[in-house]
Order: C-alpha cells, then sequence, then structure tokens
C-alpha cells in the first residue's frame, strides 16, 4: 500500500505562515506608516531576542517541561553585564560573555531542579524566575554603550548602519543570523544524538531511561541549551534598548515566540518556527 501524500494545507507550520503573510498584508493595505522600512526595520529589532528565547524554550518544551525564567532572565543579564560596563569599565566583549555565562548558570541550575531532583518544572522555573526578576531590581536602569560610543560596535551583529545622521542606511543583518541559528538547531534537534535524545524524552521519559539513555544528563543539557539562548537574547535585548531597565522581565510576560505542532513528542512533527504569539507565559507576580 501506497501511504497518502498529505496536503500542504495539513500541514501546520504552513498555515501558521501563510497567517503571518496574511496578517502582514492586511496590515500593510490598512497603514502607509505600517509598510514603510523604518516601521519594517524596528520590528526585525524586537524581534530578535523573542526569536532567541523561543529557539531556546523549544527543547524544554519538547521534553514536557517550560521555562518561565527567561523573560526576567534575559533583563537581569543585560542589567548586570551593562553595570558592570558603565561602572567598572567592562569590556564589551567580556560583559556579552557574561550574558551568555549567566544564561548557561541559571540553565543548568533549572536543569538540575528538573531533570535531578524531580521538582515541576512550573515551580522550578518559577521561582528562578523570581529570582533573577528581584536580582535583576537591584540594579539601576542602564544603558549600554551607544553606536557612536566606545564599545558600541557590538550594535553592528545586528544592524549594519552607513553613514551619519537622518541620511545613514541601516541594513538589518541579525536577521540573517537569526535564520542561521534557526536552521543549525533544526539540524541539532533532527539530526544529531542530542536532539534526538531529547524527543525521546519527551516522548516517554521511562522508555528512553530503560534503553540506555542517561535521561538526567539529557534533561539538564536541555535547560542549559535554552540558558544559552537567553543569554543569547540579553545581548540582542541590550543592542536595541537604549535603556535596560530592571522589572521589565515580568512585563515581558516571559513570551517565547515559538510555533510548535500540536504533539510536540513526535518526531517529525516536533518543529519550530518564527513569529507572535503562540506560547505565552504570564509571570506577574
Amino acid at each position: 500500500m501506497t501511504k497518502k501524500k498529505k496536503s500542504i494545507l495539513s500541514d501546520q507550520r504552513f498555515i501558521v505562515l501563510l497567517v503571518i503573510i496574511v496578517l502582514f498584508a492586511i496590515f500593510s493595505f490598512k497603514s502607509r506608516e505600517f509598510r514603510q522600512y523604518t516601521t519594517i526595520l524596528s520590528m526585525l529589532d524586537f524581534s530578535y531576542y523573542d526569536l532567541l528565547m523561543a529557539i531556546g524554550v523549544t527543547f524544554p518544551l519538547i521534553t514536557g517541561g517550560v521555562d518561565l525564567s527567561i523573560g526576567t532572565g534575559m533583563v537581569c543579564y543585560a542589567l548586570i553585564a551593562g553595570s558592570l560596563v558603565r561602572n567598572n569599565n567592562l569590556p564589551v566583549v567580556l560583559a556579552m560573555l557574561l550574558c551568555i555565562v549567566l544564561g548557561i548558570i541559571v540553565g543548568a541550575a533549572n536543569g538540575v531542579l528538573i531533570g535531578i531532583m524531580n521538582l515541576p518544572p512550573f515551580l522550578a522555573t518559577l521561582c528562578t524566575c523570581m529570582i533573577t526578576r528581584g536580582a535583576g531590581s537591584l540594579c539601576s536602569a542602564t544603558p549600554w554603550p551607544g553606536l557612536t560610543q566606545e564599545g558600541g560596535w557590538f550594535h553592528s551583529i545586528f544592524k549594519i548602519t552607513v553613514g551619519t545622521g537622518r541620511s545613514a542606511s541601516r541594513y538589518p543583518i541579525g536577521f540573517l543570523w537569526m535564520i542561521i541559528l534557526v536552521l543549525v538547531m533544526e539540524y541539532v534537534l533532527n539530526h544529531t544524538k542530542f536532539g534526538r535524545y531529547t524527543i525521546a524524552i519527551g516522548s516517554n521519559k521511562e522508555a528512553a531511561a530503560l534503553s540506555g539513555i542517561n535521561v538526567k544528563f539529557y534533561h539538564v543539557m536541555v535547560y542549559v541549551v535554552c540558558g544559552l539562548f537567553t543569554g543569547l537574547a540579553a545581548i540582542a535585548y541590550a543592542a536595541v534598548t537604549p535603556t535596560v531597565q530592571p522589572g521589565t522581565g515580568a512585563r515581558l510576560n516571559s513570551r517565547c515566540n515559538c510555533c510548535i505542532s500540536d504533539s510536540c513528542k513526535t518526531y517529525k512533527q516536533t518543529t519550530y518556527y518564527i513569529y507572535h504569539y503562540m506560547v505565552k507565559f504570564n509571570v506577574d507576580s
């Protein structure tokens, strides 16, 4: 018997992409300002950190978990690193590395609480959410170096500016990095041992353990990956935000702009896509 080919309209990934295109067309038709290049550029700028968090949180979601600390964590890391840049003349390169390291540390802590101590993911990450929110509140509002200031080169990672003043041309190369990261992590998820074990844990944790998979180790590593991308999101957030404000992580509602198919425990149905708004975790206290 030959397998019946699925229609492209039955693919949820295609449907989400189609909805995005339709919404963009409607808003472009209704508003002339929406069609302007500066508006599109601004939307891209403020989508980078959302997308980075979405890529990272995809892995805990596949295992049946969640990470509520990514929004407050992102702001916390950006505040701590920015304060060190402003007050202690820490080089921007080291500040960026610090964001990543802090993300990995908190991610590993989440992994230990969930993967080894078997705490519920919602409660464990809600605790680290409150901790990072409180730690960020200890810092004052912190602007990272501007584009024209010393150390402001890191803005060029996401947007290249040619010229000065109003005549300057801006090119959003950050979107290219996001596409590359999505493709790389899609390959990791579907074509590497780590990705296959992640899916196996989400599908049936007990069966994965009986088959010889070190479930605890890979469960921890899933949250480490999530923390890594939260640290990268902190860098992107600092690059597009004039001043990082304490306490804003809660108002971000830990948005994870990731589109997941109706079963994130199946090999072929597990994927993540780019835009708004499929999963929201409201973490206001």
